[in-house]
């Protein structure tokens, strides 16, 4: 079975993980009664259209939030998630109508098992919605982070405007100062982690409730089943 899933980048990001190793506990598959191999196939179809349109949709809003970090944009980049999730859980409910461990064809098998699992949108409403807005606080103070210049030459705040794109990343990246590389790191933990440390615990709270009602014992465990690759 050769569907677009594969060749497609949003196909790429929504089937990244597609495996299916086992770290600790068993996953019990979430399947239901229906049978029809070939059905399966071509709701996987009429998903695949469904499913990449939403990932372009979204992909556009993370970049134009990213590259503008306006309130507006963090704002129709939230919706656009939790629109995705809506889309998510539906094909989730459909995929899991059908006892697809049955399924002969191995790549359907796959795609299904990957469905099958909801992730976040499995979480209530107001969650999700929390979730999804401490993400994008998290984001933007990482993006939006300032720190002083490694060697001042005025002792005003108006110097302490350099930012992460490009000047921090390339710092780290090309200084062999190692005083430099200490000043600019410790610096740039100041403004870009300490300030979220509190939304970084509740979101750790959140993923764990996800991977809780998916008989996941922790994210590590999720991110952990999600380690080999189709090669397309």
């Amino acid at each position: 079975m050769a569907t677009s899933w594969f060749r497609t980048a949003c196909g790429l990001l929504l089937l990244v993980g597609l495996v299916v190793v086992v770290v600790g506990a068993q996953e019990k598959p979430l399947e239901g009664p229906l049978e029809d191999e070939e059905r399966a196939k071509a709701y996987l179809k009429d998903a695949d259209v469904l499913l990449t349109d939403m990932c372009l949709k979204s992909y556009n809003a993370e970049w134009d939030y990213a590259n503008n970090l306006t309130e507006h944009n963090k704002n129709k980049s939230v919706e656009q998630t939790l629109r995705a999730n809506v889309l998510e859980k539906e094909v989730w409910k459909n995929v899991t109508q059908f006892k697809w461990t049955g399924f002969k064809d191995e790549e359907t098998r796959t795609i299904f098992r990957r469905l099958s699992v909801l992730g976040t949108a499995i979480l209530p409403e107001d969650k999700q919605t929390e979730l999804v807005k401490i993400i994008s606080d998290m984001d933007s103070n990482h993006e939006g982070g300032k720190i002083c210049p490694f060697v001042r030459k005025t002792n005003t705040s108006d110097e302490c405007n350099v930012p992460l794109e490009p000047t921090i990343k390339n710092t780290l990246q090309d200084s062999r100062n190692y005083e430099e590389l200490l000043y600019v790191w410790n610096e740039w933990r100041k403004v870009a982690g300490k300030p979220v440390k509190a939304k970084y615990f509740r979101y750790v709270e959140l993923e764990n409730e996800d991977c809780s009602a998916q008989w996941f014992q922790g994210r590590q465990r999720h991110v952990a089943k999600r380690i080999r690759v189709r090669r397309f």
